[in-house]
């Protein structure tokens, strides 16, 4: 309700600003104010367009490098729990030492995780088991939600999607785990995106203020250009018609020192001025 609201009182406003605006620039300012005031509106809309543009495309990657990085995270899972069944486990099992749960694929799986989580603390590796008495193995709420979307539907390969808890944003990279074709729990990869999207803050700041800089200088350099060939000019010519208004005659002509329309107008005027000095001889 309160954009609708926004949304109107913006339509009701904004004619009346533009009209506003409109007289201002037209007939209260000089031409020095009303370009520096146009490009100082159209190098903001630059810079506005430029920071969302960059701030995108920079999000976009860092969703992108996010996902990347949990799938070789989730491989390196995989790996860990294909190395232990195939080569440590049969070792175990043939010196009789007894079930001992460094033999199951998932909880070595879980154990180098921890290790390496102490090191890269936004990654987080987790086996979610439906209806399970061990700890390590128990699913919170999001989990369980993501363990019921695989029931629901037997044929999803893959959930990559955003989730938030009391601890922040976080993506989530999850596969199923299935036992005769049911599915009893999830293997997931989760990498917190609050340091990452801090970094992303810091990266587009830095850009925006190169931006920023950019802009001023290109704002400083067209005004000295606007005032060597427009303002300066004009100003001269101003400055002539002036003298001449008040009836003084003996005064140098202007400097014509190219072929642009200002230098024409210059031309013009100091033809003017002679023809007035002609005319002005000849009545005397």
């Amino acid at each position: 309700m309160k954009y609708f609201i926004f949304i109107h009182i913006f339509c009701d406003i904004s004619p009346l600003a533009c009209s506003t605006f409109y007289f201002t620039l037209k007939n209260k300012m000089g031409l020095r104010k009303k370009f520096n005031l146009l490009l100082v509106i159209c190098l903001a809309l630059s810079f506005f367009v430029i920071y969302w543009c960059h701030k995108e495309s920079v999000l976009l990657k860092t969703e992108m490098n996010l996902t990347h990085q949990a799938e070789i995270a989730f491989e390196i899972t995989e790996s860990i729990r294909t190395y232990n069944e195939n080569e440590v486990r049969p070792l175990i099992n043939n010196a009789n030492s007894g079930f001992l749960p460094q033999t199951v694929g998932s909880y070595a799986a879980t154990q180098v995780m921890k290790s390496v989580t102490k090191m890269v603390p936004s990654l987080h590796y987790k086996v979610a088991i439906d209806e399970t008495e061990i700890d390590i193995y128990k699913p919170n709420i999001w989990q369980q939600n993501i363990i019921e979307q695989f029931k629901n539907d037997s044929t999803l390969p893959i959930i990559n999607d955003k989730v938030a808890d009391e601890e922040g944003r976080f993506l989530v990279y999850a596969k199923p785990i299935l036992t005769n074709d049911k599915v009893v729990g999830t293997k997931i990869v989760r990498i917190n995106e609050e340091d990452l999207y801090s970094a992303v803050d810091k990266n587009v700041f830095l850009f925006s203020g190169i931006v920023l800089g950019l802009l001023f200088a290109v704002f400083i350099f067209l005004n000295l250009v606007m005032n060597i060939l427009v303002f300066k000019p004009l100003n001269a010519l101003a400055e002539q018609s002036n003298k001449i208004s008040q009836g003084q005659s003996k005064i140098e002509e202007l400097e014509v020192s190219g072929q642009d329309e200002i230098n024409q107008v210059a031309a013009s005027f100091n033809r003017m001025q002679r023809s007035l000095k002609a005319a002005m001889g000849m009545l005397s």
